[in-house]
Order: structure tokens, then sequence, then C-alpha cells
């Protein structure tokens, strides 16, 4: 997964946004074992039944996420391997309901920590209208960007469709087993649970106002990755030719990708040059030292500037009220004097939420300068909140 990206997106997730992301893994990963081990024993354990329905909850508390890349997914894909049951003629035995209850505690421990008052939430609303239109243009395109299908020559291309079609052809083929109602083994009901994750993902973005970004759909890469592994894992020798193909392409893409991206980016003594870049630039060469921005784009500039810029994250830009990840409360006020000049850097698509923001406050808070997608405006208050 480290060396298989071509794609600036997938490298925010592992290193910029790690303290991010890396939990919402560890916690896929620990819960799909558990939910593999109890497939396979047909019965439970209660203390790792416990502890996933703990982090379930603590992960509600990050936001709308977990529910999105985890219990979202898993709770369809057991809805539909207890309908698999039923299909093929037989009757849900205790371990199968016992598992169901489980997969429904996990779903609604997860949204009850959404709900406390100190967790992270996200404002969105429905984009039901112009939902396919933000799906093709934007949703895919980000898709095929973090999986490298933008930044990898042709022979890039070439691998990362031979993996793709690997993925598809293992999907089709569980489907097709449930279809002639044979049994599915555990490994096979993880792996759609794996492929349900950023197909959820993506429809979500695209039906609502969240900005859509690549990293947003980073399990496509281990949708990838399982399904190589599950082509290996096979035993017939008739598929020992494609897995010679599958793997050689895993490999040349790991090699390739790693004197691409990784060497480049390690000789290199300067950030590249980029609308992030400009913006942090502009501060730099204005003395405005202080900013605020989403948290996405906050974390980023910040990064590019070293430090020498402090863009703080808002969780909206229609409050700017403080972000309750990867933040510090000694970033808003009352923890800074609110009298100083503070910066707000707020994308296109943001602005409808901004203007909401800018009521009653036009006359102290100038548009001084446009770069790319960004809008950077100015204030000698500082109208942040620590509160939402």
């Amino acid at each position: 997964m480290l060396a298989l990206p071509a794609d600036y997106s997938l490298l925010e997730v592992l290193y910029l946004f790690a303290g991010y992301y890396a939990v919402h893994t560890a916690v896929l990963f620990f819960t799909l074992g558990v939910y593999g081990g109890s497939l396979r024993r047909k019965k439970f354990k209660a203390g790792e039944w416990f502890l996933s329905v703990c982090l379930a909850f603590l992960l509600g508390m990050q936001g709308a996420r977990g529910l999105l890349v985890i219990y979202g997914p898993l709770l369809a894909v057991e809805v539909i391997r207890c309908g698999a049951v039923l299909w093929a003629g037989k009757r849900l035995k205790q371990a199968d309901w016992m598992i169901g209850i489980w997969v429904l505690m996990n779903c609604l421990s997860n949204f009850l920590g959404s709900r406390l008052p100190i967790s992270a939430g996200v404002d969105f609303s429905r984009n039901i209208r112009k939902g396919l239109y933000k799906l093709w243009k934007v949703v895919v395109p980000d898709i095929v960007g973090i999986m490298g299908g933008h930044s990898s020559g042709v022979p890039g291309r070439i691998c990362l469709g031979i993996l793709l079609i690997n993925a598809v052809v293992i999907l089709f083929a569980i489907l097709y087993k449930i279809w002639k109602k044979r049994e599915l083994e555990a490994m096979e009901w993880i792996y759609l649970v794996v492929c349900a994750s950023p197909v959820m993902t993506a429809l979500m973005v695209a039906f609502t106002t969240v900005e859509s970004t690549g990293r947003y759909y980073f399990v496509f890469l281990a949708v990838l990755s399982l399904a190589a592994v599950m082509l290996l894992a096979r035993q017939e020798n008739n598929l020992i030719p494609i897995k010679v193909i599958c793997w050689a392409a895993a490999g040349f893409l790991m090699v390739g990708n790693l004197f691409h991206l990784y060497v480049p980016m390690m000789k290199s003594k300067e950030p590249p040059e980029n609308d992030y870049k400009a913006v942090v630039d502009f501060l730099k060469e204005n003395d405005y030292l202080l900013a605020y921005a989403s948290f996405e784009n906050a974390n980023t500039m910040t990064l590019v500037s070293d430090g020498e810029v402090r863009v703080a994250p808002a969780a909206s830009v229609e409050k700017m009220d403080i972000c309750k990840w990867l933040s510090s409360k000694e970033w808003y006020p009352p923890e800074i004097s609110r009298d100083q000049v503070t910066a707000y850097v707020v994308t296109e698509s943001q602005m409808p939420e901004f203007f909401v923001f800018l009521q009653d406050k036009e006359d102290e808070i100038k548009r001084i300068w446009q770069t790319g997608k960004f809008h950077i405006y100015v204030s000698d208050y500082n109208y942040a909140n620590i509160e939402d």
C-alpha cells in the first residue's frame, strides 16, 4: 500500500492526515477481523465484540467517516449475508442472529458517538438533482486519480487495469456464488465489505454538497490489494499464469511509483508549485501569519509553509468554529487575542456558506486576493469561534 500510490492524494492520507485516517484504517481491519473470525467459528468472543463496539463509539466522535467507511458497508453486507442464507433455503441459526445483532450494535454505537456535543460534526446538504453529474465529472476522476490513473504512464495504467479487472472478476465470482446458493467463505464476505466501503463513500459525496477529494476513496487501493491476495490464495493450477501476471503488475507499480513519486519528492528541497504554495507565499509576504481554512486546506497549507504560517482548521466556514480533530484551542479566541490581523481562506465551492459568516461583517472582512480555487479575505479583528 505504501509503494503502490502514484498520486499525491494518497500520500496525504498516509502522512499528512495520518492522525485521522490511521485510526479509521486500524479500526476497519480490526472490525473486519472480528467479523471474519465470528463467521468462521460460528460463535462470538465477548471480549472482541465488546471492544469493537467501544471503538465504534469512539470513532463516531470523529464524525461520519466511520459510518461511511466501516459500519454502513458492514451492515449492508450483513443484510445481504442473512438474505443469502434465506435465499439458499436455509434457516438463520443462533450464530447468524448473534452476528447480525453485533453488527447492528456497532452501527448504533457509532451513531450515538457522533451525536455527543463534543463530537466533530459534518455539515452538508443534499445534491440530488446534480448527483449523477457530480459522480461522473468529479467523483470518478478523483477515484481514478488516487489510484494513479492520471499520473501513471501507459505501462502503469495497464498494470492498474490488470489489478482492477482481477478485483472485478473476484467480485462477480462471489456474487455468482450467492446467486447459485453456494456458501461463501468468511474472506469473501470481508471482501464484499471492503468493496462496499468506497462505493458508499462515493455515492454519499456525489449526492451531497460535500466537496470531493481523492483521499476519501483510499479504500479502493485496499480492494485491489485484497483481490490480489485472494487470487494468490487460490489453489487451482490453471490460475498460476494469471497469478504471475497480477503480481508482476503489482510489482511493476511498486517499483515504478517508487522512482516516479517518492525519489523525486525526497530529493526536492521545495514544495511543488501549486495553489496551496501560492496562498502560503502570499500570506507570508504580507505578514498574515494567522489564518483559518477548512480542515483539509488548513493542514496542507501549514505543512507547505513549514509552520511559518499557522492556518488553523475551521469545522465550517459558515461559523468559523473550532475543528475538534487535529487542532488546539490555543489557535482560536479567546485563547489568543482577537485584536490581530486574521486571514480567511475559502474555496469557490465554500463561498455560499462563507457568505453566511460574512453577514454583518462586510465592512470589516474584505477580499484581497484570489488564486485558483482559493479566495483570501482579511480582517483586523479575529472573528473565529472556539464554540459552535
